[in-house]
């Protein structure tokens, strides 16, 4: 598999997305139900998407990431990880809007858009209604190995099973700091 085959140009009624924060929210959506199906390749991506008259939106082949590695180094699930999680079913006739804009449903989630501790933090967000910013540097340290491989990747399901059992505190707490120790916002 090379690494263009995991990632998906999104297009919605025949347009392109402009926006690189719907992209992005889009693709890590996107990568978590990689895991979940199974998939090993945008062309059963592509195929299994497409094939359904009802998505709302049509999946395509995105040359631009033609020298990206595999999902920015996220692993897919190992089988094995799922034995024991619940699963949750919500019924297929719900009917979509046409549009949606996640910055105004939830205008007080500042990280809508953003990839990793973000997801965790937009999560509380819509579940409260409470802007918070989670530590990407708390996640990163203290979960280490656990979720992954250090700086050759992770694994999802073990960064949401860590935040479970254990939390994340705010960035405000534990900021993170690039390689230069200046305080950064770990994008």
């Amino acid at each position: 598999m090379n690494g263009q085959d995991l990632f998906l140009g999104i297009k919605i009624k025949g347009g392109e997305i402009k926006d690189s924060w719907v992209i992005i929210s889009i693709r890590v959506y996107l990568a978590f139900a990689i895991f979940l199906l199974g998939v090993s390749s945008q062309h059963e991506i592509v195929k299994q998407f497409n094939e359904n008259p009802n998505a709302g939106w049509t999946a395509a082949f995105n040359d631009g990431f033609a020298n990206a590695t595999i999902l920015s180094g996220v692993k897919p699930t190992p089988k094995n990880e799922f034995l024991g999680v619940p699963v949750v079913s919500h019924d297929i006739s719900l009917k979509l809007r046409n549009e949606f804009d996640a910055r105004t449903a939830w205008s007080l989630c500042s990280s809508i858009g953003r990839i990793l501790v973000e997801s965790l933090s937009d999560r509380f967000c819509i579940k409260y209604n409470m802007n918070i910013s989670l530590s990407v540097n708390d996640l990163l340290a203290c979960c280490g190995f656990l979720c992954g491989q250090g700086c050759n990747g992770g694994y999802p399901i073990s960064a949401w099973r860590y935040f479970k059992h254990h939390g994340v505190v705010t960035g405000e707490c534990d900021p993170y700091f690039d390689n230069t120790w200046m305080l950064s916002s770990g994008m």
